[in-house]
């Protein structure tokens, strides 16, 4: 594996859960940029990495990097990933592609423009029991499917209050930005990226406004932020509409007060499935010899996020197509995104433009009625 030359930018949590993949694979990293010396030192120290760079733009001028891994806060996502494209360098950019549509388009366009090969980190889609449901999708054991219910609902699950992931500013938005990208890529997937006819969401913010009250066993990410900045959603309930005539129901939540749940619901007319996370694995619901079946599959051993960087490895080598978790797909889920942001603060349905897949989508309110 040695044989990519391979940089990050951003050295926090997040980097160094990719860097410890890579070197499981037998990977080498060759630099780490970051503005805050303490984690540029500590990442290079962990991971074994000769060069620290302050600015990426230096890292990307004084080496010939293969590999450039974005683990930054959403804003600089476009800046970074198309800074290295230009470089010619390939690129795994983590979930959200960008915090903005125009920002997503300007990686595709650079994409498109260059040699490098874009990758985004919707590792949700590469863990094991998600392999198993795609195959049962494709193989059409459900028939026509029809509906994709998806859900992560936390207790408490707010990510380091007060900090770059509760500032709009920086991360784009909430949690639409954290779990909505891995839940929309999911449910995507289940339907081959669909055109989309509509969209209408709710957003709002119940836990994270009230920092001083809010009670919590462990905070992701590190302690809350004193004085810090929650400007964003802590959940958001949305249904998509196909042109095909299937349907998207997501519903996510940093913090509630219910039980904690994950699934996806697939329904097709010859079958369905449900899809947790853990032991319960991916149940199959079908129907023979005039009888309900329900077949439960034992979850296989796999870390998602190993599986990606074999599977983007092999792309780069040349050894596969490069078929999952495209640029393409990551721009599609950031019209999702915004789109669920403009439903849920005209509180109207936003339209797309069914002549134009990749079109801007249209706000219609009651007003136009």
């Amino acid at each position: 594996m040695s044989e990519f030359s391979i940089g990050f930018v951003g050295a926090g949590t997040i980097a160094d859960w990719h860097a410890q993949r890579i070197s499981r694979l037998g990977g080498e990293i060759s630099a780490v940029a970051d503005v805050d010396p303490t984690a540029r030192r500590r990442f290079a120290d962990e991971h074994g990495v000769k060069s620290t760079f302050k600015r990426y733009e230096e890292m990307l001028s004084t080496l010939q990097l293969d590999v450039v891994v974005v683990a930054v806060p959403n804003a600089f996502h476009a800046d970074c990933a198309v800074a290295a494209l230009e470089s010619g360098a390939n690129v795994f950019v983590e979930k959200p592609l960008a915090d903005s549509v125009a920002g997503a388009r300007r990686v595709a366009d650079a994409e498109r423009e260059n040699e490098g090969t874009v990758m985004v980190g919707f590792m949700k889609a590469f863990e094991p029991n998600t392999d198993l449901l795609f195959d049962h999708v494709r193989g059409r054991e459900f028939g026509d499917v029809y509906e994709v219910n998806v859900e992560y609902v936390r207790r408490r699950g707010i990510p380091q209050l007060g900090s770059w992931f509760t500032q709009k500013d920086i991360a784009g938005g909430g949690v639409v930005v954290d779990i909505g990208p891995h839940m929309l890529h999911l449910a995507l997937s289940v339907l081959d990226f669909p055109d989309i006819e509509s969209v209408s969401a709710t957003t709002g913010s119940h836990f994270g406004v009230k920092a001083q009250e809010y009670t919590y066993l462990e905070m992701w990410g590190g302690d809350p932020v004193e004085d810090g900045t929650f400007d964003v959603e802590d959940h958001v309930r949305a249904l998509v509409r196909t042109a095909d005539g299937s349907a998207i129901h997501l519903n996510c939540a940093w913090a509630s007060n219910t039980e904690p749940v994950q699934h996806v619901q697939v329904r097709g007319d010859e079958g369905g499935a449900t899809l947790t996370p853990g032991d319960d694995g991916l149940t199959v619901h079908t129907t023979r010899e005039d009888s309900l079946a329900d077949h439960t599959f034992e979850t296989p051993d796999g870390d998602p996020y190993e599986a990606e960087w074999e599977y983007f490895f092999e792309v780069l080598r040349g050894e596969r197509v490069h078929d999952r978790n495209t640029v393409s797909e990551g721009v599609t889920v950031q019209r999702l995104i915004d789109a669920i942001y403009r439903s849920a603060e005209d509180g109207g349905e936003v339209v797309f433009d069914a002549a134009d897949s990749d079109a801007e989508a249209a706000v219609q309110s009651d007003a136009d009625d």
